[in-house]
């Protein structure tokens, strides 16, 4: 069915009646009733008024698989009051329906980029948790932060506090876009000072450290990690190490959100573990980053970081933890793979279990 609708949306306002029919005939019977609606909502959409009336007439009326979703968010486009105050109406209902919580990410993430104090207020105004969850999960406050810094708001933060207080597990992705922006026109230590300028509670506050680390290692990764690092217990500073990989490396990204990322410098992260020195917070890392090179193709590059590493013991170490995660991926070709790297397969006793 989407594959349909994507074929009619791209073509639906050059065709002729005619034409149109020989699309929807190119399908299966059983779904061309619900490719003729999907064509006249297609084409009210593209070519109609955009009134308030004719988007709730969409909505009121049977409509085909992810169809409402494309009607919000059309409408928060020209009105985003009106979409939210419907979607807020709808989520009241005794049974409201079951499309709301799969087009509120499309919705609020449309809304809040016009009007984001609406969009939060909408949101949290939501007694359902799942419906309010799914409507902030796709919430960006960039927008705040997108003019000259003259004109940035003095209740930005505000928001982002009293988003922090409602759900803090929504904080990461608004906060990180709101920072995003702001490291356009200032620096780190900037928005570091303004972070902690907000009232946030301490697990808040450590969302908004890996936040401003997430937008700041745009520009300078090590220099972010770094920091990020600093900022960690005594006791966490493996885990936190470990995420830090993780995210540079886009270990942590799902495949979608990669198209949208450039290729991560795997070598550059080695370097940067390596500044920390090999040791018991270092080694979950190297674990990690010997995943991402295999998972890029690259186990010989893996091999030849660790065998570059100076002190003789710690080399050891991460060979042996790289070894290991080739053996586990490799098993038929793992000791070929070390042996043209040059790595000895004597001395590392977890390679002969």
């Amino acid at each position: 069915m989407l594959r349909a609708i994507s074929v009619l949306v791209m073509r639906v306002q050059a065709l002729t009646p005619e034409q149109r029919e020989a699309v929807i005939g190119e399908f299966p019977e059983s779904e061309r009733a619900n490719l003729h609606m999907g064509l006249t909502f297609i084409t009210t959409l593209l070519t109609g008024s955009g009134s308030d009336a004719e988007f709730t007439s969409e909505l009121e009326k049977p409509g085909f698989p992810g169809g409402e979703a494309m009607v919000l968010q059309k409408w928060a486009s020209r009105n985003p009051a009106a979409a939210l105050e419907y979607w807020k109406t709808a989520a009241a209902r005794a049974e409201p329906p079951q499309w709301l919580r799969e087009a509120a990410p499309q919705l609020f993430n449309q809304a809040s980029q016009a009007d984001p104090r609406l969009a939060v207020q909408a949101a949290l105004s939501v007694s359902d948790e799942q419906l309010r969850r799914a409507a902030l999960s796709q919430i960006t406050l960039h927008s705040l932060y997108s003019g000259e810094k003259s004109s940035w708001p003095a209740d930005g933060g505000q928001l982002i506090s009293q988003l922090a207080r409602a759900e803090p597990a929504s904080l990461r992705r608004p906060l990180e876009y709101a920072l995003n922006a702001r490291l356009k026109q200032e620096s780190p230590m900037e928005s570091l000072a303004w972070i902690e300028s907000l009232d946030l509670e301490s697990g808040s506050r450590k969302i908004a450290d890996r936040s401003l680390a997430d937008a700041w290692k745009r520009q300078e990764p090590a220099t972010a990690a770094t920091w990020l690092l600093g900022r960690a217990a005594p006791g966490a500073r493996a885990e936190v190490v470990s995420d830090i990989v993780n995210d540079w490396t886009l270990l942590s990204v799902s495949p979608d959100d990669r198209l949208n990322r450039p290729e991560p410098d795997l070598a550059a992260c080695a370097d940067w573990i390596l500044s920390q020195g090999i040791g018991p917070d270092t080694q979950k890392g190297i674990s990690r980053l010997a995943d991402a090179w295999i998972e890029a193709g690259e186990p010989a590059a893996a091999l030849a970081w660790a065998k570059a590493v100076p002190d003789p013991a710690q080399r050891g170490k991460t060979l042996d933890s790289i070894s290991g995660q080739l053996r586990l991926r490799y098993p038929g070709t793992w000791q070929a793979m070390l042996r043209q790297a040059d790595v000895p397969l004597g001395g590392q006793e977890s390679l002969h279990k």
